[in-house]
């Protein structure tokens, strides 16, 4: 990807104003170090947060959530530096790896799992589909 992603940034927004029935609001910033994206939206009685972190040795930190209307934990996936997500992966040298960004899922009962690839915000729309229906 070409630094910074802008015309990745353009082509999620298109793709969000597309996919999802109501973007609330989008932010960016993008300097020489990195480059942030917020989306939130609501996708049936559901809110909807994406955030991508670019940095411009071409790794992604990203998280795809989905709130209820309380603002409850539904449904989430990131690579975050997830304590639980390291154990699961790591297991007892588990501290080795406190930095390690590692694609896992969250579900409504604050369980973790791991997943098999990274989310991309085009695989989460398919997930919700699959998961809320149209």
């Amino acid at each position: 990807m070409v630094w910074p992603p802008r015309r990745h940034f353009e082509t999620l927004i298109a793709q969000a104003k597309n996919k999802l029935p109501h973007v609330n609001s989008i932010k960016q910033n993008i300097d020489m170090h990195r480059a942030i994206i917020d989306i939130e939206a609501t996708w049936q009685k559901y809110r909807v947060v994406i955030q991508e972190i670019h940095r411009p040795d071409n790794t992604i930190r990203y998280s795809y959530y989905l709130f209820t209307e309380d603002n409850q934990l539904k449904h989430g996936f990131d690579n975050s530096c997830d304590r639980k997500a390291i154990r699961l992966k790591y297991g007892e040298t588990w501290r080795e790896h406190l930095q390690a960004e590692i694609p896992h899922q969250h579900d409504h009962n604050r369980q973790v799992t791991l997943t098999d690839e990274p989310m991309t915000y085009e695989k989460f729309v398919v997930w919700l589909t699959q998961y809320l229906g149209n």
